[in-house]
């Protein structure tokens, strides 16, 4: 065993695995994860998933580190934290709440960055993210089209399609 060592995903086979079904609560999230150590407690690797919200709670303290993509992590008094790509922070045990990870985002993201470093005011993209699932439920319900389809066609506009 190495005392000093990377962590990366080379040489790991992954295991997939999704939540407890009666935890989610939208989408078919499905997680994949690399394990470089797993011993005496400490559990370290990589870990990604496909879009999707669960419902989460915490016995053990876990620190994160966002390498891409965007995710919303809700505590179960409401508390919105959105997590980016840079983004490092700790859960500690007792947290409650929910994941709702959606990699469309961060193409929703980037664009809010990218506008702000130009020194733009991004507005309607800052509302978006911060209300992404009423705007995606009132679109759909006006719409009458399926939520992942609106999902789809605000990228699109996004990247300049034309309606």
């Amino acid at each position: 065993m190495q005392l000093v060592e990377g962590i990366s995903q080379d040489g790991i086979t992954p295991e997939v695995t999704r939540p407890d079904p009666g935890k989610v609560l939208s989408g078919d999230p499905v997680h994949t994860t690399w394990s470089r150590e797993d011993r005496d407690g400490l559990y370290c690797g990589m870990w990604q998933t496909t879009p999707g919200k669960w419902r989460i709670s915490y016995s053990e303290w876990e620190y994160i580190y966002i390498h891409s993509g965007h995710s919303i992590l809700t505590d179960q008094h409401g508390t919105v934290t959105h997590l980016k790509a840079g983004d490092r922070f700790i859960i500690r045990p007792g947290f409650d709440g929910t994941w709702d990870c959606d990699l469309a985002n961060a193409h929703y993201s980037i664009a809010y960055q990218w506008a702000q470093r130009l020194g733009l005011r991004p507005c309607a993209i800052g509302e978006y993210l911060d209300h992404k699932r009423e705007v995606r439920l009132t679109l759909s319900r006006d719409c009458r089209i399926a939520i992942d389809d609106i999902k789809e066609c605000l990228i699109g506009i996004l990247y300049g399609a034309i309606l």
